[in-house]
């Protein structure tokens, strides 16, 4: 009952998706109760697949940038980005190249469970490349040979999932008890990223068909004021999330910005 499903908009001359969306509240992250049943219902069965691959996060790069625009702004050092626009473009297009000349035959031939994550540049990467892809198999009635799986934080695309024209808002309109604490995640972002609303995340969901884990990371402080979560819960889940599919081959693969939370968000 927890398992979704999501209509999502792919852009001009592409049919919409069905995408999964299993959204976690704290206290459902802390006792999940079934990891197999919810890859089940997820689409994401090692039954169906022989491989599982791990995108691990790039941060800091175009799809971190977009999703927060103004952050930088708040650090001197940060304003004068470290690489020009035109490098950026470039690693932008190296990536995009990886995702489709290696990724994307290793996805298909394999049969793989894709993970990624939010403002990610190697998921964005392989998103685009893999729309097409997914576009063809729909158009003929066939089943995707690959599944792409996604983790991420609401607090990111809270802001953004207010907005109608958005790809987040399908998923928060889905989601019952994320649209339910609008006021809530209001509360908690500003105490973490301060009054201008500027400086809060602005990131979408990507297009394309995938299944999403949202985590709703809140809680209440001692005097019942709500702020966001670290990432210990979530992290312990995508551990055990994935230990669960371990029973076919696993490899991960790292690029630019992987580690701790770049600026402490």
């Amino acid at each position: 009952k927890m398992v979704k499903s999501v209509l999502v908009p792919n852009g001009p001359g592409i049919a919409p998706s069905t995408c999964k969306l299993l959204y976690l509240e704290n206290k459902d992250i802390a006792a999940f109760p079934n990891f197999p049943l919810a890859c089940k219902k997820l689409g994401c069965s090692t039954k169906n697949y022989n491989l599982v691959i791990q995108l691990m996060p790039s941060y800091m790069g175009k799809a971190w940038w977009k999703a927060h625009p103004w952050w930088r702004e708040r650090f001197p050092a940060k304003r004068t980005p470290e690489a020009s626009e035109e490098d950026a473009d470039i690693v932008d297009h190296q990536m995009l190249l990886f995702a489709k000349d290696v990724l994307i035959p290793m996805a298909v031939n394999s049969r793989a469970i894709v993970i990624g994550q939010e403002c990610c540049d190697l998921t964005t990467a392989f998103v685009k490349a893999s729309l097409q892809v997914q576009s063809q198999f729909q158009q003929f009635k066939e089943e995707c040979p690959f599944k792409l799986l996604i983790f991420c934080r609401a607090h990111f695309c809270d802001i953004k999932a207010r907005d109608k024209h958005s790809i987040a808002h399908n998923f928060w309109m889905a989601a019952e008890p994320w649209r339910s604490k609008a006021d809530v995640f209001k509360k908690a972002l500003l105490g973490r990223y301060g009054n201008d609303e500027a400086f809060h995340p602005h990131a979408d969901l990507y297009p394309g068909q995938y299944s999403l884990v949202m985590f709703e990371c809140l809680s209440e402080d001692a005097a019942g004021t709500s702020r966001l979560e670290r990432n210990d819960l979530v992290g312990d889940f995508k551990s055990k999330f994935i230990k669960s599919l371990s029973d076919v081959p696993v490899i991960a693969l790292q690029l630019h910005g992987t580690g701790p939370e770049p600026l402490g968000i």
